[in-house]
């Protein structure tokens, strides 16, 4: 019903309607756009994640800098000196454990480890830091 046969030289052409064609066409189109829209959506997650895991991996780095100096000026001695730039804000706390969060939200990006001694409890620390060993052996900020 859709189709009408034209004969030509013996030879069977089979032509289609123009509405039909263009039904076929506007089909073809939407399931291009649809295909499209899923692909960008996945992109976008994608994207997504890999900026938070290059937030997590300088968030780590600026963590195992700090804990690297302050265990290096540790072992140093008295007189030692460190310094050091950070771009989040790095909590020391006199447990052993450095946190570092984001500076815009305070969201907690990441943890580690020292092994020095610190005279107070908590430091929230950001920017320039320096570092210095006290005559009694302990790290202080400053």
């Amino acid at each position: 019903p859709g189709l009408n046969s034209i004969f030509s030289d013996g030879v069977r052409i089979f032509a289609m309607k123009k509405a039909q064609v263009s039904t076929e066409f506007l089909f073809c189109l939407a399931m291009l756009l649809i295909i499209l829209v899923i692909i960008l959506g996945i992109n976008f997650s994608k994207r997504s994640q890999l900026n938070d895991l290059q937030k997590f991996v300088a968030a780590r780095e600026e963590c195992l800098k700090v804990s690297n100096s302050l265990n290096s000026l540790f072992v140093s001695g008295p007189g030692s000196r460190a310094f050091l730039k950070v771009y989040n804000l790095v909590t020391i706390y006199n447990n052993s454990r450095i946190e570092v969060s984001d500076n815009k939200t305070y969201k907690l990006l990441t943890q580690c480890f020292y092994t020095s001694q610190f005279l107070n409890s908590v430091y929230n620390l950001s920017g320039n830091l320096n570092f210095s060993v006290s005559p009694l052996g302990e790290v202080i900020p400053g």
